[in-house]
């Protein structure tokens, strides 16, 4: 009895591989448009498949031209490629959000941008520094920070008032400040005095 059990068994286990496996494709996909991608993932799976599922991707215009990066994948069903996407998009520095409404149904969108703006007067900055000097050191303290940001900090110099515009993640908005208020230590150290000269007897 335990060996017939068994054997019913391996049976069911083999027929879910097999169905499983009817539903694997090979897609090869060398990066494009999310209309490019869509046709592609369909010609993989009508190469082999029996009777595929066309896969349908929603898409706002302002996303129509986004670049979907290139991708040799083997052995994969729809459902796990758009998941793995899905995945990927949570820690993706373009901000892109692969959401599933039905079976088939993929929808593409963007992340909302939390990015606030603030202003900061450097005009008793430039008694010493160049804006140049001062924005380098504030990009360059960015460069050092996460990568896997919906989107990239903006900076502006408004030369009329002096203020240097922010528009960038909290985080990076106390590190533009930190950095502000160390150049502002340089100005309140007091300069070297060169040695009078001496005069000659």
């Amino acid at each position: 009895m335990k060996n017939v059990i068994w054997l019913v068994m391996a049976l069911v286990g083999s027929l879910g591989i097999v169905e499983a496996q009817e539903s694997w494709f090979n897609l090869s996909f060398p990066g494009g448009t999310p209309k490019e991608f869509v046709e592609a993932v369909n010609q993989a799976e009508a190469k082999s498949i029996r009777d595929p599922k066309p896969i349908n991707l929603l898409v706002p215009r302002d996303l129509a031209d986004v670049k979907i990066p290139a991708m040799e994948l083997r052995a994969v069903d729809q459902r796990s490629l758009f998941q793995s996407l899905a995945m990927l998009s949570v820690s993706s520095a373009d901000g892109l959000e692969w959401r599933n409404s039905s079976d088939n149904v993929w929808v593409l969108s963007r992340r909302a941008d939390d990015r606030r703006t603030q202003a900061f007067y450097v005009g008793n900055l430039l008694q010493k520094f160049k804006i140049e000097d001062i924005t380098t050191a504030i990009e360059t303290t960015w460069k050092l920070g996460t990568h896997n940001l919906n989107a990239a900090p903006e900076l502006r110099y408004h030369k009329d008032t002096q203020l240097l515009i922010a528009r960038a993640y909290m985080g990076q908005l106390t590190t533009m400040s930190d950095v502000i208020s160390q150049l502002r230590l340089a100005l309140e150290q007091p300069s070297e005095k060169k040695p009078a000269d001496k005069k000659a007897p």
